[in-house]
């Protein structure tokens, strides 16, 4: 999977250019993803001729791409995990995670609500960014289903920017996680005109996770996570991952307080002498629910009965 120049732009690249006259600005970036035999690095598939349209249909490779001028950038993907022991059964499924600027096709049901869109405004200045996940089929390369993720400032009802990080896919294959980023004190939200997460801004930029039923893309749970500072996910699959359980392990890091209560001496670096040294955390989100232990300011865990629990040994 990657992501290149969508080709065709009728725009001037004059127009482009920035006021120091250098490179022109990249714009109508599109994701691809395509199949490739690792013995050998030939494409793993082929042009099938339709009798009935007379054309061809590409079942190699999958162009990732919504409206014309948009940024559609893919940055991870998922799969169910093979099994420890037994045969192995047949991958005809994988889960693409990134961001885009428009709207992919297949939206779930619900999922951008027109109604709950057309009362944000845009925010000066922002790409006006959603996070994406969707499901493909590998022996037609057609998506199944997609969500998206965006953010908005609710007081103020302006559009924010949300960018997906990562996925995992429970043992047992019936549910998908996703995780990313809601940036500049906003609010993660689907738009649907159902949304009723309860999730609040907690400061700066927050991470968010997500569960989906595998088969049609119904929304399980989607958290907001965060502290008073920045707070990101691992590198690396967006941080996201499954215990033997089916549960969501999330790990990152923070500058401010997240499973711990930080005291106010330890923000002594930078200029300002107001910056932590960043922290890294691990979080366990039940599986299906979302539910996990929150810290108090004295660091006595909360809700310890809806804490995930862990594998046996």
């Amino acid at each position: 999977a990657g992501m290149g120049s969508a080709f065709g732009t009728n725009m001037d690249q004059a127009a482009l250019l920035s006021q120091d006259g250098s490179a022109p600005k990249r714009f109508d970036l599109d994701g691809f993803l395509m199949k490739i035999n690792p013995a050998t690095g030939a494409f793993v598939g082929r042009d099938k001729f339709d009798s009935t349209t007379s054309t061809f249909t590409n079942t190699h490779s999958y162009r990732v791409e919504s409206f014309p001028n948009q940024d559609d950038i893919v940055t991870g993907m998922c799969s169910t995990p093979l099994r420890q022991v037994g045969t192995q059964t047949k991958m005809r499924y994988i889960y693409v995670v990134g961001s885009t600027s428009g709207e992919l096709p297949a939206l779930v049901d619900g999922v951008r609500d027109k109604d709950f869109l057309s009362k944000l405004a845009d925010q000066e200045g922002s790409d006006g960014m959603e996070a994406f996940l969707f499901k493909i089929d590998l022996d037609t390369m057609d998506p199944v289903w997609t969500v998206q993720l965006g953010a908005f400032f609710p007081r103020m009802n302006i559009k924010g920017d949300a960018y997906g990080y990562g996925c995992a896919v429970s043992p047992l294959g019936d549910e998908v996680f996703f995780t990313g980023i809601v940036k500049g004190s906003s609010v993660v939200t689907d738009f649907s005109s159902s949304d009723a997460g309860g999730n609040e801004a907690n400061g700066g930029t927050d991470i968010f996770v997500a569960s989906y039923t595998a088969e049609d893309g119904t929304r399980n749970f989607l958290r907001q996570v965060g502290s008073k500072r920045d707070d990101f996910p691992s590198k690396g699959n967006g941080g996201i991952a499954t215990d033997r359980l089916g549960n969501a392990i999330l790990t990152g890091d923070t500058r401010g307080s997240i499973m711990r209560k930080r005291d106010v001496s330890e923000y002594k670096y930078g200029h300002s002498s107001n910056i932590a040294a960043s922290d890294v955390f691990i979080m366990s989100f039940e599986s299906k629910t979302g539910l996990h232990a929150d810290i108090l300011d004295d660091g006595v865990p909360a809700l310890v009965h809806n804490i995930a629990p862990a594998p046996a040994p």
